[in-house]
């Protein structure tokens, strides 16, 4: 059977093959999204068994078309080998310079399967290594296996069913009853061990599914929606509680979201918060929105203290983002120039943030911004240096899903100068 990727959009409507590069008929295998790329949209696939590769995207109204190719991750002449695990139930997740996923090694002579954090290196634009793979303390090498491995889109979370990582051979958590959450191990940081301090204790999350579902519960196809506090997955298990489940995790709440009459067979599963509209289908029409903004439950209530407006610097100085919200949120902060003209990530800034807990964020104002475009009549992607320069600067914050309309910016004006 031919491996073929496409883009489909939400309702059907359109669909567009993904130009890949191709090995064989058996690849690709394992398609998804760099979130955070710094190359703008990118989709990751998986070459062979040892080369992650990804191609740029670009979304223009209706129209898709792709970009260059580059190579992620390369294992090819590894000895001892390692490889990257071309199984879907496996998956893997890609943010930023970040991928996480289920990789093979024949280290000790026999195959050790288990979960991995890869750092890709230069901020992601360079390519990763089998040097390049978190080291893990007082390793034994011994086969735990792991699947569903998915990464929230910011690059904080790690969910994945970690597998054997106990004396009991059975998939943890209980024969796919549940869910594992960590942070993202960096390659370069201390040590740890896999067992007893990396999963054991320093675990982000365990999540059972109920008591009375559990029994009926082999969740695969994890998936982090564009809020961190949502998983989604699919139940495999032929009972009353088949289908799709949508995971709040810090409380531990699951709601079945297809009817439990229906038993729906899933092949896989995606979450979104917002909304979405295509004009070419009448019954996609959203009605438009009435109500009070300030009683909508979902809204952080986002604002920026500073700069708000006044303030002056210089290229080369340190300035100093204060940003706030009433209620946890996930945010990207912006830097506009020229009274909104022109937007920019905040320079150095590469994951979003709750402003509850990371309200202030500095950065060195820079004498230009880089902004990467599409060239049509080349097919590149070009670069443009854009001066910094500026007498109506505004600090912009914004939801993390952009359709939301949440977000604040300055009240007024400040400028960068030489």
């Amino acid at each position: 059977m031919t491996q073929t990727p496409w883009l489909i959009t939400h309702n059907g409507l359109h669909k567009t093959e993904v130009p890949v590069d191709k090995l064989n008929t058996n690849y690709p295998r394992v398609v998804g999204f760099v979130r955070n790329s710094p190359y703008g949209e990118e989709i990751f696939y998986l070459y062979n068994s040892q080369v992650m590769k990804a191609i740029r995207v670009y979304f223009e109204e209706d129209t898709v078309f792709f970009g260059a190719h580059r190579t992620l991750v390369d294992f090819t002449g590894s000895s001892p080998r390692w490889e990257l695990a071309a199984a879907s139930w496996a998956n893997f997740g890609v943010a930023g310079d970040q991928v996480f996923g289920r990789m093979d090694n024949w280290v000790t002579g026999s195959r050790c399967a288990r979960s991995e954090y890869i750092t890709i290196p230069d901020n992601g634009i360079g390519m990763a290594t089998v040097d390049d793979i978190y080291t893990w303390k007082d390793d034994t090498y011994r086969r735990v296996d792991g699947c569903s491995h998915t990464m929230s889109h910011d690059g904080s979370l790690c969910a994945s069913v970690p597998s054997f990582i106990t004396d009991i051979s059975k998939c943890v958590p209980v024969g796919h009853a549940g869910v594992t959450l960590t942070e993202f191990r960096r390659a370069g940081d201390p040590p740890l061990n896999y067992y007893s301090e990396h999963y054991n204790l320093n675990a982000v999350s365990n999540n059972f599914s109920p008591p009375q579902v559990r029994p009926d519960m082999e969740a695969w196809g994890w998936y982090f929606g564009n809020s961190n506090d949502y998983l989604i997955a699919k139940n495999d298990k032929e009972s009353q509680w088949q289908g799709v489940w949508i995971v709040h995790w810090q409380s531990n709440e699951w709601i079945l979201l297809t009817p439990q009459d229906t038993t729906i067979d899933a092949r896989s599963t995606a979450l979104y918060f917002g909304r979405v509209h295509f004009s070419e289908d009448p019954r996609d029409t959203i009605p438009s929105d009435t109500s009070d903004s300030t009683s909508d439950r979902f809204d952080p209530v986002y604002s920026v203290v500073s700069p708000n407006g006044g303030e002056e610097y210089a290229v080369g100085e340190i300035c100093s983002v204060k940003v706030g919200s009433e209620k946890p949120g996930n945010a990207n902060l912006k830097i506009a120039i020229d009274a909104g003209k022109c937007q920019f990530a905040l320079p150095g800034f590469t994951k979003s943030i709750d402003p509850q807990t990371d309200s202030i964020v500095t950065f060195t104002v820079p004498e230009y911004f880089v902004k990467h475009y599409y060239n049509s009549q080349t097919g590149s992607l070009d670069t443009l240096h854009i001066s910094a320069l500026s007498d109506s600067c505004l600090i912009i914050i914004e939801d993390y899903d952009p359709a939301s309309g949440y977000g604040d910016y300055s009240d007024g004006f400040f400028r960068i100068v030489e």
